[in-house]
């Protein structure tokens, strides 16, 4: 489960609440690239099976290119 962390198809969860921190969300992503994910469960929304690893590299993408 990556709760609200990334989401399928390259979303990302919100760093601008209160309490939210953009370097720490670019780190979690990170550190989730760095597992043997095969599935992914997010918090809401659709998940993926069997291509969790596509999902969080479009999502490192998105946050490093964008912001």
């Amino acid at each position: 489960m990556v709760g609200d962390t990334v989401f399928c198809d390259g979303g990302v969860g919100r760093w601008d609440f209160p309490g939210g921190d953009l370097s720490e969300l670019r780190s979690s992503i990170n550190r989730l690239r760095e597992l043997e994910l095969k599935n992914m469960y997010p918090g809401h929304g659709s998940y993926a099976e069997g291509d969790a690893k596509a999902h969080l590299g479009m999502a490192a993408e998105y946050i490093a290119e964008a912001y």
